[in-house]
C-alpha cells in the first residue's frame, strides 16, 4: 500500500525575509521568502519550517541545499542545479522546474502538484514517499532513480526515461505513458485499465516486438 505523504509543518507566524538574504552557509527558519535569486550561486543553504512564494531561482546553483518542512508556491526553479539536495516534508505547488537538476537528491515525503517539470533530472535520486500530481514531466530523466510505492498521478510522462529505475508499487493512474524510455523498469508499477494498452505497446517496443496485421509476402 502506498504511504501517505506527510505535509510540511509550518509555524503560524512566519517572518518576511527577502530572497536576497540567501547566501553560503545560511540557515533560515520560520520565514516567508519572496524575491529573486536569478543565477545565484550559494552552498549549504538550509531552510526549515518556511514558505517560499513566487521566488525566482532560475538557473541558480544551490549545492548542498537542505529543505525541511517547506512549502514552495509559484516558484521558478527552471534550470536550477540542485544535485544532491536533501528534502523532507516539502510541497511544490504550481512551480516551474523545467530542466532542473536533482540528480542524486534524497527526497522524503515530498509532493509536486500542478508543476511544470519537463526535462527535469532525477537521475540516481532517491524518492521515499513521493507524490507527483498533474505535473508536466515530459522527457524527465529518472535514470537509475529509486521511487518505491510512490505516485505519478495524472502526469504527462511522454518521453520520460525510466531506464534502470526501481519503481515497485508506484501508481501511475491517469498519466500519459506514450514514448517512455526504459519501459521494462515499469514492470512492477500499478496502472489503471485505460493505460494497459499504452504500457503494453511500450513494453513490446522495448523488447523489439513488431506488431503487423499481415505477414510479409
Amino acid at each position: 500500500m502506498v504511504k501517505q505523504v506527510r505535509e510540511p509543518r509550518l509555524a503560524r507566524s512566519l517572518e518576511p525575509v527577502p530572497a536576497e538574504d540567501v547566501d553560503d552557509d545560511v540557515e533560515l527558519e520560520h520565514v516567508e521568502l519572496r524575491g529573486e535569486l536569478l543565477a545565484a550561486n550559494a552552498e549549504r543553504v538550509t531552510i526549515l519550517g518556511s514558505r517560499l512564494v513566487e521566488v525566482r531561482l532560475t538557473g541558480a546553483q544551490l549545492s548542498g541545499l537542505r529543505l525541511r518542512d517547506v512549502v514552495l508556491e509559484q516558484c521558478d526553479l527552471a534550470g536550477a542545479l540542485l544535485d544532491g539536495a536533501r528534502m523532507e516534508r516539502c510541497a511544490f505547488v504550481d512551480c516551474r522546474l523545467s530542466g532542473a537538476a536533482l540528480s542524486t537528491a534524497k527526497l522524503r515525503h515530498v509532493s509536486f502538484r500542478l508543476s511544470r517539470m519537463d526535462t527535469a533530472s532525477f537521475r540516481m535520486a532517491t524518492l521515499e514517499t513521493a507524490r507527483f500530481g498533474s505535473c508536466d514531466l515530459r522527457q524527465a530523466d529518472f535514470y537509475d532513480a529509486s521511487m518505491l510505492e510512490g505516485q505519478l498521478l495524472d502526469c504527462d510522462l511522454a518521453g520520460a526515461d525510466f531506464s534502470k529505475a526501481r519503481l515497485a508499487g508506484t501508481e501511475l493512474h491517469g498519466s500519459r505513458l506514450d514514448g517512455v524510455v526504459g519501459a521494462p523498469s515499469l514492470r512492477d508499477v500499478v496502472v489503471d485499465s485505460g493505460q494497459a494498452i499504452e504500457l503494453g505497446q511500450a513494453l513490446l517496443a522495448a523488447h523489439g516486438v513488431v506488431v503487423a496485421d499481415e505477414p510479409t509476402s
